[in-house]
């Protein structure tokens, strides 16, 4: 918790400074300068800039049909985790990364629903004749909430290196144009955007540190033993066993190493090598396999097979020392087992 405890305080003071921004929206500079008298803080301000900006409608249909988009992003990751779970036959083997992407949308959406309902400014522009609720842009927080996560997850799930630059560099595009787009077109105040912004970036943040949380614990089922493998049985005390961060990591890095030792590998085959003494889900052996590459114990080549490209992970020297090494710390561990269980000693 220590380690990521600056993320949750960084998630805390974003929050906090929209909330103060949403405060002052209702003191400072209240004026009635909206349509039909309605009226909206910062009113120098956002006044400036609308009039700087003007009113684009052809521009705000445009992000509004595009608004579709993040729908559809969530969407697809639904029907993933939709997908595992009916695979995998239980909710609880889906990848937990998805959980938590499923539960920051739920989040979202509940944001999304109250400020539809709480009143704090209406927009610069009749909509079809009506007053509509402005603040914070719907738009932009969806916007922002929905798509930074999703190149969160793409980041970690695209494998080919050149497809995910252009995704991301696609998605933070998209992204850039939506909020300048309802920007410019002149359908929000200006503080209606910031306000967007800022709690996108409080609820994005509180997102971005739980996953790393997740990544560094590990803290989906990892360990399903092999009850014929009577070390690792003795050692897990036959049942899922709460290790230190660092020791499961250490563990799964040279576990990986081991099932790539005797020949170039994939991740496929990776985990269906490892499946009769551990399983691991997709999402934690690459974000294992990015760790090694950085450490320079593993090498990735990409070659095509079947029409695609897949990426081969080779061992390098370095890990295959760090297989000799971890041997022999295999022993120390098992003496240390040893002199707490007492085993062998005799009164």
């Amino acid at each position: 918790m220590k380690r990521f405890g600056m993320g949750y305080w960084l998630s805390a003071g974003l929050l906090a400074a929209f909330v103060l921004w949403t405060v002052l929206l209702g003191w400072v500079d209240v004026q009635a300068i909206g349509p039909r008298d309605s009226e909206v803080g910062f009113a120098a301000l956002n006044g400036f800039v609308h009039n700087l900006t003007g009113v684009h409608f052809t521009l705000y249909h445009i992000t509004d049909w595009l608004g579709l988009v993040p729908v559809a992003v969530g969407f697809g990751f639904a029907i993933l985790g939709l997908t595992q779970w009916i695979g995998r036959k239980s909710l609880g083997k889906v990848d937990s990364d998805i959980l938590l992407l499923g539960g920051f949308y739920l989040l979202t959406l509940g944001v999304y629903l109250l400020f539809e309902k709480v009143v704090i400014n209406y927009r610069p522009v009749l909509i079809e004749g009506f007053l509509e609720v402005s603040y914070p842009s719907s738009t932009t927080l969806l916007v922002l909430c929905v798509m930074p996560t999703a190149m969160l997850q793409l980041n970690r799930r695209i494998r080919n290196a050149a497809l995910r630059r252009w995704v991301l560099w696609g998605i933070g595009g998209f992204t850039a144009f939506m909020v300048l787009g309802r920007l410019v077109s002149g359908v929000h105040w200006v503080t209606d955007i910031v306000g967007g912004v800022l709690l996108s970036a409080a609820m994005v943040t509180l997102y971005a540190t739980a996953q790393r949380g997740l990544e560094s614990k590990d803290s989906e089922p990892l360990f399903f033993v092999d009850k014929t493998n009577t070390s690792w049985y003795d050692v897990l005390h036959k049942r899922r066993y709460c290790m230190d961060v660092q020791l499961k990591r250490g563990l799964l890095d040279v576990c990986v190493l081991a099932a790539i030792q005797n020949e170039d590998s994939y991740g496929y085959k990776i985990i269906k090598d490892m499946k009769p003494y551990i399983t691991l889900s997709e999402s934690t052996l690459y974000t294992i396999l990015k760790r090694l590459e950085g450490a320079n114990m593993l090498t990735v080549r990409t070659a095509e097979h079947g029409g695609r490209l897949r990426k081969y992970y080779r061992i390098t020297a370095q890990g295959k020392q760090r297989i000799e090494e971890f041997k022999e710390e295999w022993q120390e561990i098992m003496s240390i087992y040893r002199f707490v269980t007492k085993e062998g000693q005799h009164e």
